[in-house]
């Protein structure tokens, strides 16, 4: 089949009016089957396939229209929609994938199922490179849910949505009257239960918007709750802020952030509070570097914490397991990555803090920092009841300076610095070649006095 892109726009074609609110007005184009014309709401068959601007940024969008066959997925627009996503691959495109939608267009009979599951290795592979962003604006069923599922950054509506493999006709047909499938369905009980959503959105205009944020290069202070300690935070650090994954465990906290008009992306242990790393915190992380990944941002993490929580109920949530994936995925984050320790900073904490052995730049300390194995009271205790080892640590300590030069000399800190310069380093960075020629690497440190050291053994060794 072959394909082609129609001019338009959202005065011409009017039954885009659902997308009003996410699309700019103009540079429309509508990707259908060559040869038809401008194709009307009637050939566009239950899915719209949408070339469009998203302030500015060029993006494909593909919206289920639940008024035609309830947005279902048959023979032709599942084959188109793949035939799109390919082309918005080839383009280096994100997309917006708007799913209301019943699933499977059974009226077509059981041979509509290959062409509709198509779509699902469709999307994987497109989302290997490119950004898709998923929304659930109602009734989200069967084909529907799994394709959801695919998205980088999944959105729901509060109230409209409902996300589930089936519908409340066959529900109430396997578990009878009394089951409740909106309350069941609903995103409130899917966002408490699964990982299924990432975040819910009060109306349409809100859910546009977050996905506006996302996409486009401009970040937009819009409905974020700070403290006034995280204000202040923020502000030497970055001049515009939109929180992705807002809803989730708030001992850390993400956004994708502009400084200067350079977009990068900021994790944040609030100040002021406990934050412990447990498995929701975790988990927020995880979800977040892999957004950022697919954003391709510079991060900078701002690090104020005493470590993994230790509790019981958090071994039996796996957090270890957890824990060794977080820091595979910072090795494995192929973009510019600093950390900046504001407060304390103890034993696996540090991974939070993109060491350099973790393919890090070089860690920047402010003066209020405290960084070591843990705290040296609890060290204490541990160490008090055998002498030998207390007093070796004693020893060891006691050449741990308030300033941390002891770290800097060894290449585990870049440099400390004050508050007020915190601005300045985040520019910096941003300037990536500029930072690294700042600094030397405490890697590179290492290796130098090692090869030092062995180029001294062979002029010392005797000759034969």
């Amino acid at each position: 089949m072959s394909y082609f892109c129609y001019p338009t726009s959202l005065s011409e074609s009017k039954y885009l009016r659902p997308i009003a609110g996410l699309i700019d007005e103009d540079n429309i184009e509508l990707f259908h089957l060559e040869g038809i014309g401008r194709p009307d709401r009637k050939q566009m068959n239950g899915c719209f396939t949408v070339k469009a601007t998203l302030n500015g940024t060029r993006v494909g969008v593909i919206y289920n229209d639940f008024r035609v066959y309830g947005g279902s997925f048959g023979r032709e627009n599942s084959q188109r929609i793949c035939a799109f996503l390919k082309e918005l691959q080839q383009e280096g495109l994100p997309a917006v994938f708007m799913i209301s939608s019943i699933g499977v267009r059974i009226m077509e009979g059981r041979g509509v199922f290959p062409y509709a599951f198509k779509i699902v290795p469709a999307l994987r592979n497109f989302a290997r490179n490119n950004l898709l962003i998923t929304a659930a604006t109602g009734r989200c069923l069967g084909l529907g849910a799994l394709l959801y599922a695919c998205g980088d950054y999944r959105l729901s509506l509060k109230e409209e949505t409902s996300l589930n493999l089936t519908g409340p006709e066959v529900f109430r047909m396997f578990f009878g009257e009394a089951a409740n499938f909106e309350e069941i369905s609903s995103s409130k009980r899917q966002f408490e239960e699964t990982s299924l959503i990432n975040e819910v959105c009060e109306n349409k205009d809100k859910l546009n918007q977050k996905i506006k944020n996302i996409i486009s290069r401009n970040a937009y202070n819009t409905e974020i709750v700070l403290s006034e300690k995280e204000e202040e935070l923020l502000e030497r650090v970055a001049d515009g802020l939109v929180e992705v994954f807002p809803q989730h465990n708030q001992a850390i906290r993400t956004f994708i952030a502009t400084k200067n008009d350079r977009r990068f992306a900021i994790f944040m242990n609030p100040p002021g509070k406990a934050n412990l790393l447990n498995v929701g915190c975790i988990d927020r992380f995880n979800m977040a570097l892999a957004l950022f990944n697919k954003l391709q941002l510079p991060v900078v993490s701002l690090v104020d914490t005493p470590g993994a929580d230790p509790r019981i109920e958090q071994n039996d949530k796996n957090i270890i397991a957890k824990l060794t994936t977080m820091s595979i995925n910072i090795v494995d984050y192929p973009h510019a990555k600093v950390g900046i320790i504001y407060g304390r900073c103890y034993g696996g904490a540090s991974v939070f803090s993109f060491p350099e052995v973790f393919g890090g730049e070089p860690s920047i300390a402010v003066e209020e920092a405290n960084l070591g194995i843990m705290s040296n009271q609890i060290i204490d205790q541990l160490l008090c009841g055998s002498p030998r080892f207390h007093s070796e640590w004693k020893e060891n300590s006691a050449k741990e300076t308030a300033d941390l030069q002891d770290m800097i000399d060894a290449g585990v800190i870049g440099k400390r610095i004050n508050k007020e310069q915190m601005g300045n380093e985040v520019e910096l960075f941003l300037q990536t070649n500029d930072f690294l020629k700042d600094y030397s690497r405490g890697v590179s440190l290492i290796t130098s006095k090692r090869e030092v050291l062995e180029e001294k053994d062979q002029i010392e060794k005797p000759t034969a």
